[in-house]
């Protein structure tokens, strides 16, 4: 495509032509898609007339030639859906390569590819027949890898369980759930609407529990924010006016300087603070630890108006 400017150029020449082209038509069509050099539409009008939309495009820019495959079906990436069908298929390409694994390969997920090919015809194929047909193809295509019958068999089943999960967070002691789902299954079972909705024994799902290493470790980077104590600027607390809003701490008659490294506020708790003062000539500070927030302190004091806090928890000079 040459530079890297080029895809975007050509994006909006075509756009631009596309957009131009369409205003002079008086038969438009009913949806107009297009994506890079593939263009989908929906022709509600006459064969006779969209033959002559496609020559008029093609005659519109010298350069610009366009190839036009219509039928009354559409397909795409995973269904086919057609006007004159009520019921959709997988759409695969005419020379679509076999890219399962054989069996006799090392990787250990051979049975998954089985399993996902078959719940993929269940989930598209609305016509019972048609899937029961393609799902023998399918058994037919593994064979040819290498795969047991036996295993084919079982993989294709697994996808008619319908059982209703119950997902609960894992924990040993939830083992009992089991045995009281089995003991109460009769129940639901004297209610004919019940008896349909779960005909059979509900599937027992865990949840993966917190672990230390989702408590440590995170997969999404975290915002950086900027370090430093700063008002919560919430209307309810006090203490905004009071917070001295600044990224370093000083300790008076020293020459130790400490950097604040996260983001405090008023609404922080267990943190340090410290109060300075604002009349003393000498600017007296005090630096004490508290475990609820600031303003929860400030209501124990009375008249602050004298004094300046800022917030901190660890700091490095």
């Amino acid at each position: 495509m040459g530079s890297k400017m080029a895809p975007q150029y050509a994006n909006l020449f075509i756009a631009q032509l596309e957009e131009n082209f369409l205003a002079s038509c008086n038969i438009r069509p009913l949806t107009y898609l297009q994506y890079i050099d593939d263009i989908l539409i929906i022709w509600t009008a006459s064969e006779k007339e969209l033959l002559a939309f496609h020559q008029r495009f093609n005659q519109f820019h010298p350069t610009i030639n366009l190839t036009l495959n219509h039928s009354y079906s559409v397909s795409w990436i995973q269904p086919s859906t057609s006007k004159m069908e009520p019921y959709k298929h997988p759409y695969t390409k005419n020379q679509q390569a076999v890219r399962h694994f054989m069996w006799d390969s090392f990787h250990h997920i051979k049975k998954s590819f089985v399993f996902n090919q078959a719940l993929r015809y269940n989930q598209i194929y609305s016509n019972l027949d048609d899937r029961n047909k393609h799902l023998h193809s399918l058994r037919k295509t593994f064979v040819n890898q290498g795969y047991h019958p036996q295993v084919i068999d079982d993989q294709i089943h697994r996808t008619e369980i319908n059982r209703v999960p119950i997902v609960v967070t894992y924990n040993p002691q939830l083992n009992i759930i089991r045995k009281i789902a089995r003991n109460l299954q009769p129940m639901l079972h004297t209610d004919t609407r019940l008896k349909e909705i779960f005909p059979e024994l509900p599937l027992l799902s865990y949840r993966q529990p917190p672990n230390l290493r989702k408590m440590i470790v995170r997969s999404a980077l975290t915002e950086t924010t900027k370090a430093g104590t700063f008002p919560c600027n919430s209307n309810r607390r006090e203490t905004c006016k009071y917070i001295l809003c600044k990224d370093q701490v000083a300790i008076l008659n020293t020459q130790k300087v400490y950097t604040i490294l996260d983001y405090y506020s008023c609404a922080s708790s267990n943190v340090l603070y410290m109060i300075t003062c604002t009349r003393c000539s000498t600017g007296g500070t005090y630096i004490t630890n508290i475990k609820s927030t600031p303003n929860h302190v400030i209501h124990q004091w009375g008249n602050t108006s004298a004094v300046k806090i800022t917030v901190f928890r660890t700091c490095r000079s």
